[in-house]
C-alpha cells in the first residue's frame, strides 16, 4: 500500500481500473472543466502545460469518485430499506473500496511527480536528474540521501568533462559559421 503512494502507477493497469466504473448519470458536474478558448489562446505555453497536467490529475480524481458513489448508493439503498448486507455484497464492496484506494493512490503519486516536475525549472541543469521518476520519494520529495546523489552527479559530471567533448548548441555553431564566412569574405 505504501509503495504505490511513492511511485508512478502502471498506466495500462490504471486505465483498466478506471474503465470499470462509469460516471453516474445523475452527477453531470463530475467532469474536468476546460479553459475558455479565448483565455486558452492568451495563456503562455508553460501555463498551458501546467493546466493540462492538472486536468489529467483532476480527471483521475473524478474517476476515483465514481466507485465511492456506487458504494454510497448501495449503502443508502440497504439502509433505507433496512436490509442486511450479505457476505457477497461485503466482498463486492471490498473490491470497490480497493479499487477506489488504488485510484486515490495513483492521484497522490501523480501529485508527487508533478510537484517535482514543477520544481525542476528551479534546479541547476546538472542536477535536473533529481526530478526523474527514478529518484525514490521518501518523507522528503527528493529522497533522504540527496547530498550523496549530488556528490555522485558531481563526480559523473567531472568524469564527463574530462573524457567527453563539449556540446555545441545550434546557436554557437551558427555564430561560428557566420564569423568564419565573414573572415573568408575579408580574405578575398
Amino acid at each position: 500500500m505504501n509503495q504505490g503512494l511513492r511511485t508512478r502507477p502502471n498506466e495500462d493497469k490504471l486505465k483498466e481500473l478506471t474503465q470499470k466504473y462509469n460516471k453516474p448519470a445523475n452527477v453531470s458536474s463530475l467532469k474536468v472543466p476546460r479553459v475558455n478558448l479565448g483565455i486558452w489562446r492568451q495563456m503562455t505555453t508553460r501555463n498551458k502545460d501546467v493546466d493540462l497536467k492538472l486536468q489529467h490529475l483532476q480527471n483521475l480524481l473524478s474517476k476515483a469518485a465514481c466507485p465511492m458513489m456506487y458504494m454510497m448508493d448501495m449503502f443508502l439503498q440497504k439502509s433505507s430499506n433496512q436490509q442486511p448486507i450479505t457476505i457477497q455484497e461485503v466482498q463486492s464492496y471490498t473490491v470497490t473500496c480497493k479499487d477506489t484506494y488504488q485510484m486515490l493512490q495513483a492521484s497522490f503519486s501523480e501529485i508527487t511527480c508533478r510537484r517535482r516536475s514543477f520544481i525542476k525549472g528551479d534546479i541547476q541543469p546538472q542536477y535536473k536528474a533529481l526530478c526523474d521518476d527514478t529518484t525514490p520519494v521518501t518523507d522528503l520529495l527528493f529522497g533522504d540521501d540527496i547530498k550523496e546523489k549530488i556528490k555522485e552527479m558531481d563526480a559523473e559530471n567531472s568524469v564527463f568533462k574530462k573524457v567527453g567533448h563539449e556540446k555545441s548548441t545550434g546557436l554557437n555553431t551558427r555564430r561560428k559559421r557566420r564569423i568564419k564566412s565573414r573572415s573568408c569574405c575579408i580574405c578575398k
